[in-house]
């Protein structure tokens, strides 16, 4: 979704950005089998990424990209913030971090295609002005924190189950 709203809405861009990061980073933790899970206080996606490259998991430069993604997806939540430019910029970075996972986690021989930036698409933008309601109360509860969670735990669990079949 990053991608597909990264020029109508390039807030929007950079909060699913951010959730990318803060997947990623958990699903690391889970293969390496060193996810926390069900303590008392949940460790913040800083810790996280924090412990991983303290653990020699991540190196400096990982470590940057998913700092990077985490900082513009909280100014983007906190602040209303975003302009295309940091959207394509985050989705950048982003990929540079598929590919490192993927050369990590899955096979170190992959080879990906160059980048290439998402279309503009025409007409894409949805009018909140038609719908006032929805404006108002935030528009509605489709990525609320409990879908997140749930949506983290189920690729948590997904994740898990491939480490103990390996």
């Amino acid at each position: 979704l990053a991608e597909k709203y990264y020029a109508d809405d390039p807030n929007t861009s950079l909060i699913k950005m951010r959730q990318f990061g803060e997947l990623l980073a958990k699903n690391i933790a889970a293969q390496m089998g060193s996810l926390k899970i069900g303590e008392n206080k949940e460790e913040s996606q800083y810790e996280l990424v924090r412990r991983l490259r303290d653990d020699g998991i991540l190196s400096q430069e990982i470590y940057q990209l998913f700092g990077e993604i985490r900082r513009e997806g909280n100014a983007a939540s906190h602040s209303l913030y975003g302009d295309q430019n940091k959207a394509l910029n985050i989705i950048k970075v982003a990929w540079q971090l598929g590919i490192w996972f993927h050369r990590t986690f899955v096979k170190d021989s992959f080879q990906p295609t160059e980048f290439i930036a998402p279309a503009i698409s025409q007409g894409t933008s949805l009018d909140w002005g038609k719908y006032p309601n929805l404006v108002s109360e935030g528009r509605g509860n489709y990525n609320s924190k409990d879908n997140v969670r749930q949506q983290l735990e189920i690729e948590v669990e997904q994740a898990q189950k491939t480490v103990e079949k390996r």
